[in-house]
């Protein structure tokens, strides 16, 4: 029971911890600007058009959707960086109890906890940098299993873990990049890859491929239709 329930108590307690350090702190430079950015958006702006910017553009327009539903407010960046947080803790969880005893990785997910409490702006701000390691995490998560279990659904989860990949990517592409080619690189290899059997290498790259491209492709067609 309480294993079950533990992904549940995780979120709880993350957002928890979260909850106080909503209003911590003055923004740091990044935030500021994904604020600004953000704010811009929500008047018509396109990135890379209106907007001058190196990361790929997924929490700013991010960021915008909240702000746009919730107002134009500090907190809601950091309700949202909040949310975040809790990817990250539950991602890292989902990825240590599929290599270790469920106890082990549940004593992992709650020391990642602490981090809250040193990492600062990471982990309180909102930034593209965790974001895309959230997701980044749950690509991760996903991709074990089928390559570590021969009973898994191999090619739902590779799918999915393109389209996490592809999501991890489009916040931060240094994480996106070298996470797709990692993933490409073992689904290549020669040899039996273990819960791959079922599957066939071609199929694995495919699926996963499939996803990666269903999470990208939309954001170009956007940005060509704008004249970026």
């Amino acid at each position: 029971m309480l294993r079950r329930l533990f992904p549940f108590l995780l979120v709880a307690l993350s957002l928890a911890v979260s909850a106080a350090f909503v209003s911590y702190r003055v923004p740091p430079s990044d935030e500021g600007a994904l604020l600004a950015q953000a704010s811009r958006i929500l008047q018509g702006a396109v990135f890379y058009r209106d907007l001058d910017a190196y990361p790929f553009p997924l929490a700013p327009y991010l960021l915008a959707a909240a702000m746009g539903t919730f107002g134009e407010h500090l907190a809601v960046a950091r309700w949202l960086a909040a949310g975040v947080f809790s990817g990250v803790v539950l991602g890292v969880y989902a990825i240590a109890v599929q290599l270790l005893a469920w106890r082990r990785a549940a004593c992992v997910a709650l020391a990642l906890l602490s981090l809250k409490f040193l990492a600062w702006p990471g982990l309180t701000a909102f930034g593209y940098w965790d974001l895309s390691f959230a997701f980044a995490c749950f690509a991760i998560a996903l991709a074990l299993g089928p390559i570590s279990d021969a009973a898994s659904p191999g090619r739902a989860r590779l799918v999915a873990a393109g389209v996490c990949t592809g999501l991890a990517l489009l916040a931060k592409q240094s994480v996106g990049i070298y996470l797709a080619g990692a993933v490409v690189g073992i689904l290549a290899l020669p040899g039996p890859l273990l819960g791959l059997r079922g599957v066939g290498r071609g199929r694995a790259l495919a699926a996963f491929g499939l996803g990666l491209t269903g999470a990208v492709l939309p954001i170009f067609v956007y940005f060509a239709f704008n004249g970026v």
